[in-house]
């Protein structure tokens, strides 16, 4: 800073000049007035003392006539106005010369700031020739500031300036300096080197001078030092270059952001004009984002969806944010509902140049609104019906919320508690309740479970079960307390009723009639029932500890150590296992075995729990079962046998009847044919036992009062059972009819009589009992083929040898017997049980040794029929023969000749057929067969009973005759045959033969077709 700048600006006269006030022109001049006054009173009082006005008033008198006064006032007024315009005159010199010394300072003190300025700034003036080489004429001495280098080097040595320029700035620079005639300024911009080595960066401004006719005179220039600046500039272009590419890539990333945002992001100009599109909104519309540039909305996504969303997009475009939600079917197909969000972007001025569109699919979310609008709407229901009164409370016992049970504990509705204090609502347990809440609140933690008893609007006694959960707001740091109460009542109530039932299950347990028995994880056991012990006849201090394979036989143990408990453990459960366990006593029982097993939380085996079921009597049953299998599988193939030998016997017995005939008067031969016959006689009955035992022989069953029965077979029983035996009969009162055989129930009496009277060798009583009584479910269950019902008991009981207990299964085998050989056949009691079995009854055999046999036969009740005057018992008749055409249908050949012998020995025409085919046809073409005789066995897919209803068909009201080997139930079920009437049995003898048809016939002369009456033969 030079030297007359800096006392320029430090100098106080320099600093006070300034503030010198100016006058203003009325002052000036009332001055200028006073100066004038006063150099005029100077001016006469000099005047005065030099006694001037004496000496000029009298040379005024010699031109003019001049008063004193006149000539002093002409004094004064010449010297007043003499003396204005001399002071003025004076102080506009005085004026001018103060200022020509201020601008002669000013302009030194400006030359000299303009160097110090100059300085400060940087620069240098400078001088150089307007041709040639340019060579600098003279530089200022601030150049050495700038270069490090003095003034006279660049005056002294025209090639310096160029030597300092940078290699790479000087032709440039020459070039830019050749053409400075013709723009007569130019600004450079060059590197200069330093005088440290450096180079620097200098702005060379010149300006050319021309002369008065144009001519270039010289250069004036000045370089300033832009260094800086060019550092700063190029730190500017290096940030502008970071910041452009810091620029790209937000301009990336907005892109990338804004592309895989879930939501539709647009601008959108004035005009309703895409210019920005992003990648969701270019998926709604189907198209890609550039060839939605510069399109109208209306064009892209439609008329309807336009005006939509039109006064939206108005707002907007009038400055107005907005959000709503709408739904729209967008290009894509897709029917979204959207919220949209309009913002208006402004200028500086203001005004809207467009805005930003953002639409975001909240379809889902909608829907999820919806199932949770739904879901509250359902939990609200659900809150409202659970039994579980729910409060929600301040702090100052005041109720917030409440559910409708909650609400109806109290007897109110929910508007009218919600609000309200509980001291209002029920004051006399509302500080109890309030300090409860307290607690919780201050603890910070839950209080579950408390009980307690109350008594309810409507009187008795009730309980309640009370949860407390202690909440507080985050935000506001106030406390609430949730309050769930549930009436327990029906629980304590059930509490009660399982504390009894554990008691019950205990006793239970010890007392039910069932074997349960608990084992550890050891196989040892650790709880026995009272009926466990009383059945394998232990006390409970003998098998608790004992393992349970202790108990069973060695097979079972290996069997349940190797097999079962495996595989229960596997499981977890096992059923209907079967071991044998050996009582206290030695007893070996069956027993079936079912068990679960129970485990501990993680997961280890704890005990199980077995039920145990006795099943000795079942497997005796069993093998009951199987022994009546077997028995079947005898009887059915006696009686298929004996069906066969039946046949086998008619055609004897037949031939010898015919033959008989023949002899004549021959008593030899007479006797030989009686005897074959007595001898076919003994086999049918030995016949007839085989078909008893399998149930398949000819029963004529009927209602059959049974003490009649036995006192009527009394005599017989006496005689039969001889002197030594004494034969008793207890027959009970009331005792019903029964529906069977009543041959048969002689005969099987007389049997059992029988075989009572070989019991007793040396004498005894047999006592024969009749008794009403029922059999029901369980006893059906435990026996085999036994229908439940009402029954008739007759009990053969004598005090003979008794069976042995291991044949006592076996009696009624065929010919089985106990007897000694040849003097027993075993078809006795056989036919006694085949009896039974056929009419529906059933038998037990109960005996010991040394004291005796019981027999007990049961037979179903049957109600009683009033008798139609039929005979019960046998009846001669004479044997009538006749002269009716009989059609005889067999299919055994050898059979069926001797049925036809008879009848024609009897006087009866005879058509023969070997099936039912052969005597449809016959009966179609035979008008005059009166009678049909019939088989009821026959092969070829017709047996008799069908045989007969297809003969009825086509000659109503034909009398049938039935004959068979054995009848089975079935076919007499059906109607067709009756033992007692159109029933013949094989063998069977010529006149029971002639009297069945007789009977099937009426007893009557048959009219023939032509309307004669048949001749009878005897």
């Amino acid at each position: 800073m030079s030297h007359a700048f800096k006392h320029r600006i430090s100098s106080p006269e320099a600093v006070d000049k300034p503030l010198r006030p100016r006058l203003s022109r009325n002052d000036a001049w009332v001055r200028d007035l006073l100066a004038a006054i006063l150099f005029t009173a100077l001016l006469i009082a000099t005047l005065i003392s030099l006694d001037a006005f004496e000496r000029i008033y009298d040379f005024s008198r010699e031109y003019e006539d001049w008063d004193l006064d006149e000539f002093i006032v002409a004094i004064a007024s010449l010297g007043f106005a003499s003396s204005w315009f001399a002071w003025r005159r004076w102080r506009e010199v005085r004026h001018h010369l103060r200022a020509r010394i201020a601008m002669e300072r000013e302009l030194h003190n400006t030359a000299e700031d303009r160097d110090f300025l100059i300085s400060a700034a940087g620069g240098a003036f400078y001088g150089r020739n307007a041709g040639g080489d340019f060579a600098p004429l003279h530089v200022d001495s601030s150049i050495e500031l700038l270069t490090g280098h003095r003034p006279q080097a660049f005056t002294e040595d025209s090639g310096f300036l160029q030597a300092i320029v940078h290699p790479d700035d000087r032709h440039r620079t020459c070039n830019e300096l050749s053409q400075l005639s013709n723009r007569d300024y130019l600004e450079q911009e060059y590197r200069l080197r330093h005088a440290d080595g450096t180079y620097r960066w200098m702005r060379d401004r010149l300006k050319l001078k021309r002369s008065a006719d144009g001519t270039p005179g010289s250069i004036v220039g000045l370089w300033t030092d832009i260094t800086e600046q060019k550092l700063a500039e190029q730190s500017l272009e290096a940030a502008v270059a970071a910041a452009t590419e810091e620029l790209q890539h937000r301009e990336a990333h907005l892109r990338l952001i804004t592309d895989n945002l879930p939501a539709l992001i647009v601008y959108i100009d004035p005009e309703f004009r895409y210019q920005f599109v992003n990648q969701t909104g270019a998926t709604w519309y189907g198209q890609s984002p550039k060839n939605l540039i510069g399109r109208p909305i209306e064009e892209v996504l439609g008329r309807e969806s336009f005006n939509r969303l039109k006064p939206y997009l108005q707002g907007a475009c009038e400055g107005r944010h907005s959000k709503f939600e709408t739904s729209l079917t967008y290009p894509d197909g897709i029917k979204r509902h959207i919220q949209g969000l309009h913002v208006p972007d402004r200028d500086e001025t203001g005004r809207v140049r467009g805005f930003v569109a953002m639409a975001l699919d909240i379809t889902d979310h909608k829907q999820t609104e919806n199932e949770l609008r739904a879901k509250q709407s359902q939990l609200e229901l659900i809150l409202n019906n659970i039994p579980t009164r729910i409060f929600y409370k301040d702090d100052q016992n005041r109720i917030l919320r409440l559910n409708e049970p909650a609400a109806r504990s109290i007897g109110l509705t929910v508007a009218q508690v919600e609000g309200a204090d509980t001291y209002e609502l029920f004051p006399e347990t509302a500080e109890k309740y309030h300090k409860d809440d307290l607690e919780v609140l201050h603890s910070g933690k839950p209080k579950l479970g408390i009980v307690e008893e109350y008594i309810p609007r409507d009187g008795g006694h009730a309980w309640v079960r009370t949860d407390k959960v202690p909440y507080t707001d985050p935000e506001t740091g106030k406390r609430f307390v949730f309050v769930a109460a549930s009436d327990i009542t029906a629980e304590k109530r059930a509490e009660e009723r399982v504390r009894a039932s554990e008691e019950r299950f205990r006793s239970l347990y010890t007392k039910t009639p069932v074997m349960l028995h608990s084992i550890d994880a050891d196989g040892r056991i650790i709880s026995v029932s009272d009926f466990w012990l009383d059945k394998l006849g232990f006390s409970r201090d003998d098998v608790l500890g004992m393992k349970v394979t202790d108990l069973m036989t060695p097979e079972s143990a290996h069997k349940a150590i190797t097999e079962a408990v495996p595989e229960f453990l596997k499981k977890g459960v096992c059923r209907d296992l079967e071991y044998q366990i050996v009582t206290q006593s030695g007893e070996v029982l069956d027993i079936l075995l079912s068990a679960v097993a129970e485990y501990e939380e993680c997961g280890t085996f704890k005990r199980s729990m077995a039920v145990l079921t006795d099943i000795t009597k079942r497997k005796a049953v069993e093998r009951q079962l199987v022994q009546a299998q077997k028995m079947e599988s005898v009887g059915q193939l006696t009686g298929g046998l004996a069906h066969d030998f039946n046949n086998l016997l008619g055609v004897v017995m037949g031939n010898l009847e015919l033959l008989e005939f023949l002899v004549g008067e021959n008593d030899e031969a007479t006797l030989r044919i009686k005897a074959a016959l007595d001898a076919v006689d003994r086999g049918a009955e030995l016949n007839r036992r085989l078909l008893a035992f399998s149930r398949r022989q000819t029963l004529e069953t009927r209602a059959v009062d049974p003490n009649p029965l036995i006192q009527g077979l009394s005599d017989l029983l006496t005689r039969t059972l001889g002197e030594s035996i004494a034969l008793e009969c207890q027959l009970g009162d009331r005792i019903p009819h029964v529906r069977t055989d009543s041959n048969q129930l002689e005969s099987t009496l007389l049997n059992l009589a029988v075989n009572a009277r070989d019991a007793m060798p040396r004498g005894g009583k047999l006592t024969i009992e009749t008794a009403h009584t029922h059999l029901d479910e369980d006893y059906a269950l435990r026996e085999q083929d036994v229908t439940p019902g009402d029954y008739v008991v007759l009990s053969v009981t004598d005090d003979g040898t008794g069976i042995p207990p291991d044949e006592v299964d076996k009696v009624f085998e065929p010919f089985f017997t106990t007897k000694e050989i040849g003097k027993g056949s075993g078809l006795g009691l056989s036919m006694v049980y085949g009896f039974m079995k056929q009419s529906g009854g059933h038998i037990r055999i109960y005996s010991e040794i040394g004291r005796g046999t019981t027999v007990r036969l049961y037979l179903p009740v049957a109600a009683p029929v009033v008798s139609n005057g039929e005979a019960t018992g046998k009846m001669e008749h004479s044997v009538d023969g006749g002269s009716e055409t009989v059609l005889v249908v067999e299919d055994h050949a050898d059979v069926r000749r001797v049925a036809v012998s008879l009848l024609q020995n009897l006087g009866y025409t005879v058509l023969e057929a070997t099936n039912g085919s052969e005597a449809l046809l016959l009966l179609e073409n035979h008008g005059d067969i009166d009678i049909l005789f019939t088989d009821i066995v026959m092969p070829g897919g017709m047996d008799g009973t069908q045989v007969a209803k297809a003969a009825r068909k086509l000659r109503p009201g034909l009398p049938v005759v039935y004959a068979t080997g054995y009848a089975e139930a079935a076919v007499l079920r059906q109607g067709e045959v009756k033992a007692a009437k159109n029933l013949v049995t094989k063998p069977y003898r010529r006149d029971d033969l002639a009297h069945k048809l007789r009977q099937a016939l009426g007893d009557k002369p048959p009219i023939r077709h032509d309307g004669t009456i048949a001749s009878t033969g005897k």
